[in-house]
């Protein structure tokens, strides 16, 4: 939703510079029109996908509050949601003169960084330790005689 209401704006700030470059189309308010729609459509996107970021993040919260959600490279998937709304919120604070966007791009921008780091420190930290690349989600998984931990080497039967 935050690259669709940025994408939608975009187009419409660049339809409008062709609109106004044609020497048909000049002179016709259709421009400012198709700016208007395209604000007001941005803007819908912009806030259900504001509904759908406070439902996550809550979500996610949450979650870790309880310690249930350890440090995985899945952390990384926060950085581009986060990144694509910030980028909507500036393209909205651009096109609708508001302070309160502006200021709302500043915090989205402070807190896309302040993750960023977080994830990287996670990840460099570890990566160190070696506990990165370890799926939680296949440590309960059985062998075929039913044992939990997997086969050592010496246990593995090679098949021809």
């Amino acid at each position: 939703l935050g690259q669709g209401a940025f994408g939608i704006i975009q187009i419409s700030q660049a339809g409008k510079k062709v609109f106004l470059e044609n020497e048909f189309l000049r002179e016709s308010i259709s421009a400012e029109v198709v700016v208007i729609v395209s604000v007001v459509v941005g803007l819908m996107m912009w806030g259900l996908g504001l509904w759908w970021f406070v439902h996550g993040i809550t979500s996610v919260l949450v979650r870790c509050i309880r310690g249930k959600i350890p440090f995985n490279m899945g952390f990384w998937g926060f950085i581009f949601p986060l990144g694509v709304f910030t980028s909507a919120t500036v393209a909205l604070s651009k096109a609708i003169p508001s302070q309160f966007f502006s200021y709302l791009a500043m915090v989205f921008i402070v807190a896309l960084v302040l993750l960023w780091f977080y994830v990287a420190a996670g990840t460099i930290i570890k990566t160190f330790d070696q506990s990165l690349l370890v799926a939680p989600c296949l440590s309960g998984m059985c062998d075929l005689n039913g044992h939990r931990n997997p086969p050592s080497n010496d246990q593995v039967i090679q098949v021809n």
